[in-house]
């Protein structure tokens, strides 16, 4: 189950190892280069923005509400709002050093609507950034697509559905990434890869330090 406002402290990339691998099995496909096309943030949100920043932001984006019972001092979440056309339940930013290096909305279509809902939002993707850099859709024997056990085999990690787009900018590389998790949500994820690796490093020295 994800909880509502905890952003894991790894790169976009990683989420999608092991997905990755089954590529050129499952679809005959090879991971593509990045994209030439600058990511920056989401939602008018810069990379790098402060909390004071993307709090004063996010106030003119209706039907968004602060959570401040599930914010902390590396996450802001807020409830509600719509993201390329589909209703949100709720967004995480994650911080390090008071700079914005994640975004993830989380929508939560029902289970009769879960696929189309991933299909639309793909395709608006695509749209917008071109084709992925990686992409996966497949399911695992026995279950196939139109079966009518499509969820019933996501839910159990059968189905397997995601997304990923790379940016290089220089030295950095930024990505989005679109999923749908096994327990029937679908995660859009900004992050910058400068400020992911800030964060991982600081998590890291953290962690070491109280050893």
């Amino acid at each position: 189950m994800f909880m509502k406002g905890f952003i894991a402290t790894r790169r976009l990339p990683f989420l999608l190892a092991l997905m990755i691998g089954f590529l050129a099995h499952a679809i005959g496909a090879t991971p593509g280069l990045a994209q030439e096309t600058r990511l920056n943030g989401m939602l008018n949100l810069a990379f790098g923005a402060s909390r004071a920043e993307a709090q004063q932001s996010l106030l003119i984006h209706d039907g968004m509400t602060f959570d401040p019972i599930h914010s902390d001092a590396d996450n802001l979440v807020y409830d509600g709002g719509t993201f390329a056309g589909q209703a949100v339940g709720f967004w995480v930013l994650g911080f390090v050093d008071d700079q914005m290096h994640t975004s993830k909305a989380i929508v939560q279509p029902g289970k009769e609507d879960l696929l189309a809902t991933y299909n639309e939002l793909l395709a608006a993707f695509i749209e917008t950034y071109g084709e992925p850099t990686t992409q996966v859709a497949y399911f695992d024997d026995p279950y196939e697509m139109g079966d009518g056990f499509e969820t019933y085999a996501i839910s159990f990690g059968k189905g397997h559905f995601a997304a990923l787009w790379k940016f290089s900018d220089g030295d950095n590389e930024n990505a989005i990434s679109l999923s749908i998790d096994k327990d029937l949500y679908i995660p859009i994820v900004f992050q910058s890869g400068r400020l992911i690796d800030l964060a991982i490093n600081k998590h890291e020295s953290t962690t070491t330090s109280g050893l």
